[in-house]
């Protein structure tokens, strides 16, 4: 996008010596189509729009925080409730099947045995 006044004088440039400078004309005009299919491009580019959705953190003993974006406002939650919220955002943003069940498995043997801490 930065280039787009550059690239606008280039096609200028070479538009009007197209026929005052004898040359190729082919390759002069192969070049002004080229660079008119990139500002075609670069014009087509929306501009980029950040949206907070918000925050969650997990602060340890089956607990988490949360920021999350709500209608207008932001709503700010903690607790084992938000832990619950916050696991189960946790796997939805698994990619496939698999790794959630894997991922929720894991967290089960974790509840069920403990975490392995020990070192040999």
């Amino acid at each position: 996008m930065a280039q787009t006044e550059a690239l606008e004088s280039r096609v200028q440039e070479l538009s009007s010596n197209l026929n005052l400078k004898p040359g190729n004309v082919a390759e002069i005009t192969a070049e002004i189509e080229g660079l008119e299919k990139q500002l075609r491009r670069i014009k087509d580019i929306k501009p980029f729009n950040y949206s907070h959705q918000g925050s969650l953190a997990y602060i340890g003993s089956e607990k988490a925080v949360a920021d999350i974006a709500w209608l207008n406002g932001n709503v700010a939650s903690g607790g084992k409730l938000t832990y619950l919220f916050w696991r189960s955002a946790y796997l939805s943003m698994c990619f496939s099947t698999r790794n959630r069940v894997l991922v929720a498995l894991d967290w089960i043997k974790a509840k069920l045995y403990g975490r392995d801490v020990s070192r040999e």
